[in-house]
């Protein structure tokens, strides 16, 4: 039975199947389900194809999937929203393995409310859920991180301030806690999402699965864009 908890009005089933097979191939049968069968991850943002796919192919492979967004009953941009959901994930599971930070909708900013909300869903939601998930992660001496972002194009039109603001903040944090939490058996990943026509490959949420299922060996490679490695 899949523990994928549906989102409203969108199946995900189309590519998602191919992005499985297709991890199987890169990374040999069954060792993407050794990697995260049994694992509690929390997928939020779903902002792209590639991350739905990716999720629900995680989910395919034995992971316990908790989605957060705005299509599942938790608005980022609200803290006691994001509070709660921390909350209940704990006691209903125990613990998170796997906490992938994933991308957001922002709107053109037109003024200081618009850049903290996009502060809000792209940097201070991720750290809140990071913050909230790390001690177990710590006593466990195990776990995973994953920020993800959406490329920013030079070429788009409209002010992108709010957006590249929040990614800058959320790569430093990446990086600083990397360093940080390396020697106590936690792994933090910073990942740029494909852009344009590579975003509807099925390679690409197989190599987001790959990301997610193995863990960066040292802080050097924690932090680097997807397609890249």
């Amino acid at each position: 039975m899949s523990r994928l908890a549906a989102v409203p009005g969108r199946a995900l089933t189309s590519v998602s199947l191919h992005a499985v097979q297709a991890a199987r191939r890169v990374l040999g049968t069954a060792s993407l389900e050794r990697a995260v069968e049994g694992k509690v991850l929390v997928f939020t943002g779903l902002g792209s194809e590639v991350e739905r796919d990716a999720a629900d192919a995680l989910d395919r492979a034995g992971a316990t999937a908790v989605l957060a967004g705005e299509g599942h009953g938790c608005p980022l941009t609200d803290p006691e929203a994001v509070d709660r959901l921390a909350r209940s994930v704990l006691r209903s599971h125990g613990g998170v393995d796997l906490l992938v930070n994933g991308t957001t909708h922002a709107p053109p900013a037109e003024g200081l409310d618009d850049f903290e909300r996009a502060m809000q869903a792209g940097y201070y939601t991720p750290v809140r859920l990071a913050l909230a998930f790390l001690p177990g992660m710590r006593a466990r001496r195990s776990g995973h991180i994953v920020n993800l972002r959406s490329p920013v194009s030079r070429a788009e039109r409209g002010p992108q301030a709010h957006r590249l603001s929040a990614h800058a903040a959320l790569s430093s944090f990446s990086r600083c806690l990397a360093t940080e939490v390396l020697h106590e058996g936690v792994a933090v990943s910073a990942h740029e999402l494909p852009r344009g026509r590579d975003a509807e490959d099925p390679g690409a949420a197989t190599a987001l699965c790959d990301v997610v299922a193995e863990r960066p060996r040292r802080s050097g490679r924690s932090v680097q864009p997807l397609g890249r490695r």
